[in-house]
């Protein structure tokens, strides 16, 4: 959001992390099955004692509140005009339009629910071939 007249000053971005609470479940259920295979031979034989969390920081609760407090974003930021059903808080649809709009379509990393096990780039490159044959149709 623009804050100032002033072009120079940044805009205030909210990231909305967490906003739909299975997103903090998924981390914190994720931050979980690695204690878990952490705590399991023979990696165990080469743990000496965790470092974040803190050991004792293992329920669902817990994790979550650590997870909120580390929570921080990089530059590949993903999903911020979610795919999905409008009802489900989604922006565009599966044609890659805006909902609510007539000729607004939107073929960037906005649109990718999920972060690939990659970089970016080639998802963006896919999304964008799904874009040039929905054009084409």
């Amino acid at each position: 959001h623009i804050v100032s007249k002033d072009g120079l000053e940044y805009p205030k971005i909210e990231y909305n992390f967490f906003q739909n609470p299975i997103d903090l479940y998924i981390m914190a259920a994720g931050a979980q099955r690695v204690q878990e295979i952490v705590a399991t031979k023979p990696i165990s034989d080469f743990v000496v004692a965790p470092v974040a969390p803190a050991a004792g920081v293992t329920s669902i609760e817990d994790l979550s509140e650590y997870i909120k407090a580390q929570a921080g974003y990089t530059n590949h930021i993903i999903g911020t005009a979610l795919l999905a059903p409008r009802a489900d808080g989604g922006v565009v649809d599966p044609n890659l339009k805006v909902y609510g709009t007539k000729n607004v379509y939107v073929v960037d990393a906005s649109v990718i629910p999920l972060q690939p096990s990659a970089h970016t780039q080639a998802t963006v490159y896919a999304l964008a071939e799904h874009a040039a044959s929905l054009l084409k149709q």
